[in-house]
């Protein structure tokens, strides 16, 4: 904290005095404060979940502080950030939430403030990327490869999606229980099963997901959940 009030000041000076533009200097130092964050969290948060759900993950994944460069404007404006498990990468875009505009020292209190309840935020996002990491390597260990044609197979997409989104949200609220939930149906269908089953519970999961329609058929789904008992 200290450092970064340091950092602040710093940078302030220097552009009031060279006459930059400060909002733009600012944003700079916040990126820069919540790059330092991120890759700090990404192994702690790593570490948590592997002693929680007494898993492994097989390999730290690659990150990329920014959203994948063939996003439309109106992809880029609603993710924060995606796992993309074609090329075995995490991208998470560090600016969306702190971007600073004009009116910098009428707003500089509340940027600040702004800006450190932000990082459990980031660290929320890294939580779920990090589901989606995790059941991406679990295909590649277990060697099926229906754990992969399952994510093209118009049979079976849409149950996939919505257990590995389930799944996702359940090594986020794990980790952060006081976290809101961006797939409340998907998170309470999985919660029950990984919470009696664990990891075993995951692995069958994503290797018998359940058919496309029955996602929007409540018995059908209430029929392959009771599976599991």
């Amino acid at each position: 904290m200290k450092l970064f009030r340091n950092l602040i000041v710093f940078f302030l000076a220097y552009s009031l005095a060279c006459s930059f533009n400060p909002g733009v200097l600012f944003n700079r130092v916040i990126n820069l404060n919540n790059f330092i964050h991120a890759r700090k969290s990404l192994e702690e948060i790593m570490d948590k979940q592997e002693s929680v759900f007494g898993i492994k993950f097989s390999e730290k994944p690659t990150v990329r502080f920014h959203l994948p460069e063939d996003y439309s404007s109106i992809q880029r404006s609603l993710i924060p950030g995606v796992y993309d498990f074609n090329e075995d990468v995490l991208y998470i875009d560090l600016k969306k939430t702190f971007t600073s505009g004009d009116g910098f020292i009428d707003k500089f209190s509340r940027k600040v403030r702004q800006e450190f309840s932000n990082m459990g935020f980031i660290d929320e996002i890294l939580a779920h990327e990090l589901g989606h990491v995790y059941v991406d390597q679990r295909c590649d260990s277990l060697d099926i490869p229906s754990c992969y044609s399952y994510r093209y197979n118009k049979k079976f997409a849409e149950g996939f999606r919505f257990i590995n989104e389930g799944i996702a949200e359940y090594f986020k609220k794990s980790i952060f229980p006081e976290s809101e939930l961006d797939y409340i149906e998907e998170y309470g269908f999985v919660a029950p099963i990984l919470n009696k089953y664990g990891k075993p519970g995951i692995d069958f999961l994503i290797l018998n997901p359940p058919k496309s329609k029955d996602i929007e058929n409540k018995k059908s789904l209430e029929k392959y959940r009771r599976s599991f008992e």
